[in-house]
């Protein structure tokens, strides 16, 4: 890790196990243990609301390779009455 005006520091990244570094494990038990999992010390944890941006994010990227236009974000989840506040 390197902030900016500090020496780069080295992190150990936990390994777990399972698929994609063990993090499978752990996001299926977010969605269907909650209570028991343990409480991620990072807060790296996403909600709904940043699975939806996710979501649009790669519906807008596909319209715009596809059209070679910019996408309005805004005005897509406008025409289908999509609320991510």
């Amino acid at each position: 890790m390197h902030l900016a005006g500090q020496d780069p520091q080295q992190l150990d990244v936990p390994q777990g196990e399972g698929h994609h570094g063990g993090a499978d494990p752990v996001m299926l038990g977010y969605i269907f243990d909650p209570e028991g999992v343990e409480p991620d010390q990072y807060d790296r944890a996403s909600d709904h609301v940043a699975g939806g941006w996710s979501i649009m994010t790669g519906i807008a990227a596909n319209q715009s390779i596809e059209s070679g236009a910019v996408v309005d974000v805004a005005a897509l989840l406008a025409a289908h009455e999509i609320d991510l506040s």
